[in-house]
């Protein structure tokens, strides 16, 4: 019979850091409209994801940042159309 064993706790480590990386705040972005990430934690970025021949370690992470970010602003558009409707778009997304 299979017996499940618990994760290593570097699993959770990586969760962990990834959540907070994607759920972080941003207000500036470069290019690809993807956020700008200060030295310390692009250096971390790139220890823990590997770049590709497209993209850099920063830019695939901020894919992830930016979606999460994006979601959640759809998810709020449709529970609140009204004010939606009341402050357009733009508005509603930066209040």
């Amino acid at each position: 019979m299979f017996e499940l064993q618990d994760p290593p706790d570097s699993l959770f480590e990586m969760q962990r850091w990834f959540a907070g990386i994607i759920t972080r705040p941003f207000r500036d972005v470069g290019d690809l409209k993807l956020p700008i990430y200060d030295d310390p934690t692009i250096a971390d970025i790139q220890t823990r994801i590997p770049s590709t021949p497209l993209l850099r370690s920063e830019q695939r992470i901020g894919i992830y940042n930016q979606q999460y970010w994006w979601r959640l602003f759809v998810l709020l558009q449709e529970y609140y159309p009204t004010l939606l409707r009341l402050f357009g778009y733009r508005d509603f997304n930066e209040k």
